[in-house]
């Protein structure tokens, strides 16, 4: 999921957080390590600006939607939440949730957190302690709110060893430094991956950029749109004024800063994109010479 980030991107914004909720659903063998680790946790919330920490156990779907449907009501009071998921998961399956063994798809828990998101405004964090956790990653709709301000978890398999030795440590950073990120950085990298919405933003329209729009495609493209608008009109035979008035439609298909702050606007909720039309065409260059697939839809 990894790509090309050039130095000049600049996608670091403020987040705000006031608590952590620890979502449980662990088959009865995993639960031991699981407690302990909230144990200290709890150790941790009762210092002086410790995140407070609620932790919430559900065995099925519907219990898990539930409570998500509740975390969104309370934080369009006050609550700005790191929400921890600690249960299983699967790449084409979704989170898995003991001890029914339901499954929520990836799709459906990225709609549930886009409301959350959306009454945060923007500040949600989530920490997937789950196997292919990031794969929450892969269901962007940039014309949508993004499901998450930031999103940690694996890639692929992670180790609980690897967990419990570095969730407490992660969190102490994040009381004592204010920051997510660094803390991400000094404590689970390269293990466990960080993604941002503004990130994904630019990611995003940079692989617009690279599958649709530049060069011998994009001038297709125009062409396609200079004569469907043509017919529409019923023009056979356009004069030079119409060709430019049709020319002048297509336009809008080549990535501009116009289109950075358009979507910025719906997918941050607001918050400014943090990066230029410079900046994403470097974005995409570098994306290109590093043969990126595409992650993003």
């Amino acid at each position: 999921m990894g790509s090309f980030i050039p130095r000049s991107l600049h996608i670091a914004a403020t987040v705000k957080v006031n608590q952590i909720i620890w979502i449980r659903s662990l088959p009865s063998d995993d639960e031991g390590l699981s407690r302990r680790i909230t144990h200290d946790l709890e150790d941790l919330s009762a210092d002086e600006g410790g995140l407070p920490l609620r932790q919430i156990a559900v065995g099925h779907r519907q219990a898990f939607e539930a409570e998500l449907d509740r975390i969104a009501t309370e934080a369009s009071a006050s609550a700005r939440p790191i929400i921890h998921f600690d249960c299983h998961g699967s790449p084409t399956k979704g989170l898995r949730l003991a001890p029914s063994g339901d499954f929520v798809p990836w799709d459906a828990l990225a709609e549930k957190l886009r409301q959350i998101d959306v009454a945060t405004g923007n500040n949600l964090c989530c920490f997937f302690a789950a196997c292919f956790g990031l794969h929450i990653a892969l269901e962007f709709d940039l014309s949508l709110p993004s499901p998450f301000f930031l999103a940690i978890g694996p890639e692929g398999k992670i180790e609980l060893g690897y967990l419990e030795d570095r969730t407490v440590p992660f969190y102490r950073s994040v009381n004592e430094s204010k920051n997510i990120g660094r803390s991400h950085l000094k404590v689970l990298a390269p293990e466990m991956q960080l993604f941002h919405c503004k990130e994904i933003l630019a990611k995003g329209l940079a692989t617009y950029i690279n599958q649709y729009g530049r060069g011998k495609i994009l001038a297709q493209r125009r062409e396609r749109v200079v004569s469907r608008g043509l017919e529409k009109r019923g023009i056979k035979n356009p004069t030079s004024a119409d060709l430019r008035e049709a020319r002048s439609r297509s336009k809008s298909l080549r990535v501009t800063q116009r289109t950075i702050d358009h979507y910025a606007k719906t997918f941050l909720l607001g918050r400014k994109a943090g990066f230029g039309i410079t900046e994403l065409k470097e974005l995409a260059a570098g994306m290109r010479r590093s043969g990126s697939p595409r992650n993003l839809r």
